[in-house]
């Protein structure tokens, strides 16, 4: 007897496909510029709403004097670096359950060395993502974000 594939059994396993290949890809994933949520070590599957707009003020502060090398050992930089940034992230509900967003972070940098100087400021790595929630069920929802950073080529 042949049975018919309906598209509610075809949207059940390319969901159930797909929920597999999101969860094998995240282990080695990282954080994904520019999304609501990105800054969570698990993003939340919601989204801006459409037509909305998002905006979040950030900053940070790193300081070290110690650097690794190839072998994954620390050694000493022979100076001390202090980095500071701070940027805004935009982020738009394009439509319903589809976000875009981008985060603009402007660099200081700071070397102690023989001489106190500014080693640059600027504009960072630009990071631009995107989060569609493909899945909505009563308790849960699935949602696939990728991304990509466009450099701001700065030399280190």
């Amino acid at each position: 007897m042949n049975k018919a594939f309906y598209p509610t059994e075809f949207k059940k396993v390319f969901c159930g496909l797909t929920s597999i290949g999101f969860l094998l890809a995240s282990l080695d994933a990282y954080a994904t510029g520019g999304i609501s949520g990105s800054k969570l070590s698990t993003p939340c599957a919601d989204t801006v709403p459409a037509q909305a707009m998002e905006f979040e003020p950030y900053f940070s502060l790193a300081y070290n004097q110690r650097t690794l090398d190839q072998s994954w050992r620390a050694q000493p930089l022979g100076h001390r670096h202090q980095g500071f940034e701070t940027g805004f992230r935009f982020t738009m509900g394009i439509v319903e359950n589809l976000e875009a967003g981008l985060i603009v972070p402007l660099v200081l940098e700071k070397e102690w060395s023989a001489a106190n100087h500014l080693t640059g400021s600027g504009l960072g790595d630009v990071p631009i993502g995107v989060k569609w929630r493909f899945l909505i069920q009563q308790n849960w929802a699935l949602a696939w974000h990728g991304g990509i950073t466009l450099s701001s080529l700065k030399k280190s």
